[in-house]
Order: C-alpha cells, then sequence, then structure tokens
C-alpha cells in the first residue's frame, strides 16, 4: 500500500534523527508547493505514549518532514520544525499540517503548520524556494 511505501522510505529520515520508535505518519499529502511542475511529498509524525500530558515517554516525537527532487533529481527532505522527548518535564507539541494555501499571491503555495502542546498552541508558515524552507510567520499562544 501507499502508505506502506510511506512508512518504509521515512524510516530511514527517522533513523538519521537517532529516533527509533515506530514510524507513525499522521497526515500525508502531496502537492506542487513551489509550482515547477514536480509534486513534493509534506507529512507530519506524531507518537506520544501518553498524548497532551507532560509526561513523555522515551521515543516520543514529532515532525513535519518535506521531500523533493533536488535539481539533480535527487530525492532529499528538510525537516522545519521536529520535537522529541528530552529528560524534562515538558510535553511533545503535536505538529500538525494546516492548510497548504499561497498566502502572498507569488503562485507558490506556504506550509502552514500548527503545534498544540499542554500549555498552549502555535502556527508556523513556511516558504518552500530553492530548496530551502524558510519560516515566514508565526504566532504563539500559552506559555
Amino acid at each position: 500500500s501507499a502508505n506502506n511505501r510511506a512508512q518504509a522510505s521515512f524510516r530511514s529520515l527517522l533513523n538519521h534523527h537517532g529516533i527509533r520508535a515506530e514510524v507513525k505518519i499522521d497526515q500525508i499529502w502531496q502537492a506542487d508547493i513551489d509550482n515547477d511542475g514536480s509534486v513534493e511529498t509534506i507529512a507530519s509524525f506524531y507518537n506520544a505514549g501518553r498524548p497532551g500530558t507532560t509526561n513523555n515517554q522515551q521515543g516520543d516525537y514529532s515532525l513535519i518532514a518535506v521531500r523533493f527532487l533536488d535539481g539533480e533529481g535527487k530525492q532529499r527532505t528538510l525537516v522545519p520544525v521536529m520535537e522529541r522527548y528530552t529528560k524534562g518535564g515538558e510535553d511533545i507539541s503535536r505538529l500538525r499540517l494546516g492548510p497548504l494555501v499561497d498566502i502572498n499571491g507569488d503562485g507558490k503555495l506556504e506550509i502552514v503548520i500548527r503545534g498544540s502542546y499542554s500549555r498552549g498552541e502555535f502556527t508556523h508558515v513556511y516558504e518552500y524556494s530553492n530548496s530551502k524552507l524558510n519560516r515566514v510567520l508565526e504566532c504563539t499562544c500559552g506559555g
């Protein structure tokens, strides 16, 4: 299935970041976000032993990944935002994809990422251009 192929292809990404927990894809979308005729894959991942609490578990993580073909036709992956378990008291923010929308009218889709955790929420907007992601807007509410 497409989801099994996606899980296998993202396993190496998690391994690269030292995450050994199961690959848990929360959302996966495909769109030509930079309007170059090539489709990018945007995915959110979330793995939490006790969601919405401040009691993290070893292996908890949440991240957003954007997979694309670079100018040489090689598959590359960018991770604009990632949260993972550390020995602190904070919970893992659940990172989710908001809408893909052309906010500034340049013909390219910006990526809206929402995060929520026990003490608040945030929204980031990323612009994808020249194989790079740049955060162009940030709004945070909470502690």
